[in-house]
């Protein structure tokens, strides 16, 4: 896990092939797909403070697993 600032998380997600994006009141809250080196994330935008979360390989496919994504 990683926090990224919004600059940081724009800049990731624009190397990245995203598969998956989940909308909650009209606002993009979280990504899924692969980083430009091929690793499997999930991005998790912050609502309030503008950073991001960033999630690679193991645990996001643990949080999946959960129900959590």
């Amino acid at each position: 896990m990683k926090s990224l600032s919004k600059q940081e998380a724009a800049e990731f997600l624009s190397s990245a092939t995203i598969t998956e994006t989940s909308i909650e009141e009209g606002i993009e809250i979280a990504h899924r797909g692969t980083s430009a080196d091929g690793t499997p994330f999930v991005l998790i935008s912050g609502r309030d403070d503008g950073m991001a979360m960033l999630f690679t390989t193991e645990l996001s496919s643990a949080l999946e697993t959960l129900g959590l994504l």
